[in-house]
């Protein structure tokens, strides 16, 4: 949890008196970065209810009348609140979308592209990870990488016989480090 709080929101540009949504399920490990992290690196913590972290309309509601500008979601929740904003007039405050739990997909990243000035991060890790074990900055990339591991993690990408693969070899993610519970 450590290095989650010291590292993840300076890798994401976090910073003192932002507002983050807390929109995650307290059961969801993001919930963590959304409160305890943010709460201890001075952010401002708008939590939603749990009437309102499913409905993507009281989403951007919360979003408009809180001045919320960071937003941690997974992309599948993006696409529904975007859905809702089709003309982006309540997502305006948002500086820093951080993507997570599943690959963000282009159309919404354009989207954001085209609507706004946002920095848009994608964010990697397994729930055993605490939180991410990687950001990447992809605002202005066609590439949806993992990119920069964070400090305390380690990921490998393995072969077959647990042997680490060459450039454009297949392989699996394997995560190691102070990151993972045990």
């Amino acid at each position: 949890l450590y290095e989650a709080i010291t590292v993840i929101p300076d890798a994401c540009g976090l910073k003192e008196h932002d507002c983050i949504l807390a929109s995650s399920s307290v059961a969801f490990d993001p919930f963590i970065l959304e409160t305890i992290i943010a709460i201890c690196r001075g952010l401002t913590v708008v939590l939603a209810n749990d009437s309102e972290y499913n409905n993507p309309r009281q989403i951007l509601r919360c979003i408009s009348e809180y001045n919320v500008n960071i937003f941690q979601t997974v992309p599948s929740k993006l696409k529904m609140v975007i859905s809702c904003d089709s003309d982006y007039k309540k997502l305006t405050s948002i500086e820093r979308y951080l993507l997570g739990g599943e690959p963000p997909s282009k159309k919404e990243v354009d989207f954001i592209r085209e609507h706004s000035n946002a920095s848009i991060y994608n964010l990697y890790g397994l729930v055993e990870d605490t939180i991410w074990s990687s950001v990447a900055d992809i605002t202005n990339s066609d590439i949806y990488d993992i990119n920069s591991v964070i400090i305390g993690h380690e990921i490998y990408l393995l072969d077959d016989n647990l042997n680490e693969t060459r450039v454009n070899e297949i392989g699996e993610i394997y995560l190691g480090g102070n990151g993972l519970c045990i």
